[in-house]
């Protein structure tokens, strides 16, 4: 998810309206992100997933619009976020933090 964002927002950055470059990358982040059974497939939902894909079905025919994928990293930005959350309190995140506070006390008293 967060690849995606990632490229989602450079994408977004870089668009400019009817480059070749543009609808380019955008067919790259549909078929490695958002295709079903891609390698790399985000969790969105199959509406959000159809609609970014009608796009594709008009490159030839219209620039893909500067928005084609806001809806889908709203959902991947909220996801991530709820993934968090959890992780923030679970206990892997516990043995971690006391691993890591123990290390850094470590390392304090041999300075």
């Amino acid at each position: 998810n967060f690849l995606f964002w990632q490229y989602a927002t450079m994408w977004k950055n870089k668009y400019k309206k009817g480059s070749k470059k543009t609808a380019v990358n955008y067919s790259r982040i549909f078929y490695t992100f958002l295709e079903s059974g891609c390698t790399l497939q985000i969790n969105v939902s199959h509406a959000i997933q159809q609609r970014v894909g009608k796009h594709l079905e008009r490159l030839n025919n219209s620039a893909v619009p500067n928005d084609a994928l806001d809806e889908c990293v709203e959902e991947v930005i909220g996801l991530m976020s709820q993934s968090l959350s959890r992780f923030y309190r679970s206990d892997l995140y516990e043995q971690y933090r006391k691993h890591v506070v123990g290390h850094s006390e470590n390392l304090n008293h041999s300075i």
